[in-house]
């Protein structure tokens, strides 16, 4: 009998992301849900993983990310998991500064092919364009705070999990929803960068949820996940187009 992460591991199908000269191999895991998609086409939930996943087995990027194939009392989702390559970051900024200057960094070069191929990919799958969700943890939610902020038009919420972004531009954010996450004791990315982060949306009267355990430090990814109230939310989410 197989494994659970191995059923997960056998729904999905991993594609090479398109190459210019320069480019580092990398490849995104797809979960395509069977049957017939809604007549507004499947939501789509992107999961951005942390630096210890990093590679081009695709497998690693899996290991947080399988939670969020449908579970039986959920209605079906396509699932997209980009891998960074080894030598990459979501963002190329100090985690350990918590918050960056957005204008003074560009968009990274992997997250740049990754929404080019997203554009090819959802031309050809039934996508419902006003649900796509995206959530990354720990480098991936530096990865999510600044996919928001640079396209806030693309995506239906944010679930960023102990990650940071530039609290300057939270107006960007103004009309998305966002719910963060963070450890208390977190030492990997300090907590104020998430609190930062929620201080700016709220004054500027933004959709923003915030969940801190004091007793965690940085791995919470997995409770939040696995956290009810989250999960109800963040599924719930649809934006009108």
């Amino acid at each position: 009998m197989l494994e659970p992460q191995q059923l997960v591991r056998r729904s999905f199908s991993f594609v090479d992301l398109p190459r210019r000269s320069g480019d580092s191999e990398a490849v995104v895991g797809v979960h395509v849900p069977r049957g017939t998609p809604p007549p507004e086409g499947w939501p789509m939930l992107i999961v951005l993983h942390g630096s210890g996943e990093r590679g081009c087995d695709g497998d690693r990027a899996l290991v947080d990310a399988r939670s969020w194939v449908s579970q039986p009392d959920e209605p079906g989702r396509i699932v997209v998991v980009p891998q960074c390559p080894t030598e990459e970051r979501w963002v190329d900024v100090d985690w350990k500064q918590g918050t960056y200057e957005f204008e003074q960094v560009a968009q990274s070069r992997i997250l740049s092919r990754f929404l080019t191929w997203l554009e090819l990919f959802e031309a050809q799958q039934p996508v419902d364009p006003g649900q796509r969700l995206l959530t990354g943890l720990s480098m991936g939610g530096y990865g999510t705070w600044d996919l928001g902020l640079r396209h806030p038009e693309r995506f239906a919420a944010l679930l960023p999990i102990c990650g940071g972004g530039d609290p300057t531009e939270a107006k960007r954010l103004r009309d998305l929803p966002v719910h963060a996450v963070h450890g208390t004791l977190d030492d990997a990315v300090p907590v104020e960068a998430s609190r930062a982060m929620v201080r700016a949306l709220r004054d500027v009267a933004a959709p923003v949820k915030y969940t801190e355990w004091p007793e965690m430090g940085h791995a919470v990814w997995a409770r939040a996940y696995a956290e009810p109230q989250i999960r109800r939310w963040f599924l719930g989410q649809k934006r009108g187009i």
